[in-house]
C-alpha cells in the first residue's frame, strides 16, 4: 500500500499539488499534526472553486456548440458521433463539477472556528453547496436530454 501525504499525492511521486505558485514541500510545511492550517486550506478552497468555474465553461461552451450543431447543421449519418459528444460535456460538467464542489465542502467542513466566525466563514457555510451540486447536475442532464431529443428528432411535449 503506498502511503499519501496530506495533500492527496503519493509521496516521492513526483507530482506537485494543484495549488498554483505552491511547491509540495510548501503544502505540507502548512500541516501540522494532520490538521491544515488556514492558508493552506483557503488557498486550494479558491483553486476548486477557479477550476469549477473552468470546469462549467468548457462544458457550457460544449454544450452550446453542440447545440449549434444540432441546430444549424445537416446531423444526418452524424447522430451518433454527435450524441457521444453531447453526453461526455453533459458527463464532464456533472462529475466534474460535482468533484470541484464535493471538495469545497469538505474545505469548509475543516475551517476552524476562528474562519468560521468571520463574516466570510458564516456566509460560506450558509451556502447550500449540497443543493448546488444537485441542480447543477440536474441543469446538465436536462440540457444533454433536450438536445438527444432534438437530434433524434423527439420533441417534449
Amino acid at each position: 500500500m503506498q502511503h499519501v501525504d496530506h495533500i492527496g499525492m503519493p509521496r516521492n511521486s513526483g507530482l506537485q499539488p494543484a495549488v498554483p505558485g505552491y511547491s509540495r514541500a510548501s503544502c505540507n510545511e502548512w500541516m501540522e499534526e494532520d490538521i491544515m492550517q488556514a492558508q493552506a486550506r483557503n488557498d486550494m478552497m479558491m483553486t476548486r472553486v477557479g477550476q469549477y468555474y473552468e470546469i462549467v465553461r468548457t462544458a457550457n461552451f460544449l454544450l452550446l456548440g453542440t447545440a449549434a450543431i444540432i441546430l444549424f447543421a445537416n446531423t444526418a449519418g452524424a447522430e451518433l458521433a454527435i450524441a457521444v459528444l453531447v453526453v461526455g460535456a453533459g458527463l464532464y460538467g456533472i462529475l466534474a463539477g460535482d468533484r470541484a464542489l464535493s471538495d469545497v465542502t469538505a474545505l469548509r467542513s475543516d475551517m476552524d472556528k476562528e474562519d468560521r466566525d468571520t463574516n466570510w466563514g458564516r456566509s460560506l457555510q450558509a451556502a447550500p453547496l449540497p443543493i448546488f451540486r444537485g441542480i447543477s447536475g440536474i441543469i446538465y442532464a436536462a440540457i444533454v436530454a433536450t438536445q438527444l431529443m432534438l437530434l433524434y428528432g423527439t420533441q417534449a411535449t
